[in-house]
């Protein structure tokens, strides 16, 4: 961008004056963008959100249990359509995240096994045996052309979570989801910026290859991405170089 500035700086300048050359017309300096995580919430603004949800009905502890696992395991969206049921393992205290193929567009995740929070566990044990199979029947028992009294029908699915009409798409359910909870605290947006909250909190705890295997990165670049910059230093460095500061000390 400044390169190219010059450049036509110096192009205005022979434009006026032919006889000049332009010494900045065979320089090309790269600026790579260096993309930064922002917007990030801190642990205790997570742990009010996950608190806020209440376990009252079928859309609520599902919601809760959703949250659960974006703000205890961090993982990502399509991560969280993927989950089944069995991979909840209650025995060992452990969540199975399964592998994630590459595509065209995404680097794909590895597969890894994550310690479940005790805040969790009873949400969890709670919709897994009681709020999952009433959605699995619900859905089953009111689609059209079946008779209303047959009983204990379910429609098939090892998805752990799923809409309340038991559909296995979540992008309605996590898009009023997060509706919901911004209208109780504006500062939050979607499930990545939580994703991105959660690692950036990982990386005052662990080092970058934990880190790296509790994301399910590939790359420990796309690790590296969530490293925050000191905003206190980065003021004083702003302060320490700004022209108005720097004439305002000399003349002092």
């Amino acid at each position: 961008m400044v390169s190219n500035l010059v450049r036509v700086y110096g192009q205005t300048l022979i434009s006026n004056n032919p006889d000049l050359s332009n010494p900045a017309k065979s320089i090309r300096i790269k600026n790579p963008s260096h993309r930064m995580a922002h917007d990030l919430l801190n642990r205790e603004e997570l742990d009010a959100l996950y608190k806020s949800v209440e376990s009252n009905d079928v859309r609520n502890i599902r919601n809760k249990v959703i949250l659960g696992i974006l703000i205890f395991q961090g993982i990502s969206t399509g991560e969280l359509h993927r989950l089944r049921a069995n991979d909840i393992l209650f025995r060992k205290g452990t969540m199975l995240i399964r592998e994630s193929p590459a595509s065209q567009w995404k680097k794909g995740s590895n597969a890894r096994e994550l310690e479940l929070e005790a805040l969790q566990i009873i949400d969890l044990i709670d919709y897994i045996d009681n709020f999952r199979p009433r959605i699995l029947g619900d859905r089953y028992r009111h689609l059209p052309g079946r008779k209303p009294n047959i009983e204990n029908l379910f429609r098939k699915s090892d998805q752990l979570l799923l809409s309340v009409a038991g559909s296995q798409e979540l992008k309605n359910s996590l898009h009023h989801l997060f509706i919901d909870l911004s209208n109780t605290y504006p500062k939050v947006k979607n499930a990545t910026q939580i994703r991105q909250s959660v690692i950036a909190l990982w990386l005052k705890q662990y080092d970058l290859r934990t880190i790296q295997y509790m994301a399910g990165h590939r790359y420990v670049s796309s690790t590296e991405f969530y490293k925050q910059i000191n905003i206190i230093k980065l003021k004083r460095k702003i302060d320490e170089y700004h022209p108005a500061n720097r004439i305002a000390r000399e003349r002092n």
